[in-house]
């Protein structure tokens, strides 16, 4: 995951730290890694969508089907 990752899960553990509160330090985690989860989606959706340009309809039909669950995912957590 890398240094990003692993700053995610260090504000997680110091907002359990500091709250005491697992359901507390859970949000907070969510919070801070939000921006990494939807540059790392909108990353893989692209690399996805990419594949729309393919001369084969059924990798076509998998790229878009699996950025748009990408997408759709991405949104809604």
């Amino acid at each position: 995951m890398g240094r990003r990752g692993d700053r995610a899960g260090a504000r997680l553990g110091k907002a359990h730290t500091r709250t005491g509160d697992t359901t507390t330090a859970i949000a907070t985690g969510l919070v801070s890694a939000a921006p990494l989860f939807t540059g790392s989606a909108t990353v893989v959706c692209a690399v996805l969508f990419s594949l729309a340009a393919s001369g084969i309809t059924t990798i076509k039909l998998i790229g878009v089907t699996v950025a748009l669950s990408v997408a759709v995912d991405a949104l809604l957590v």
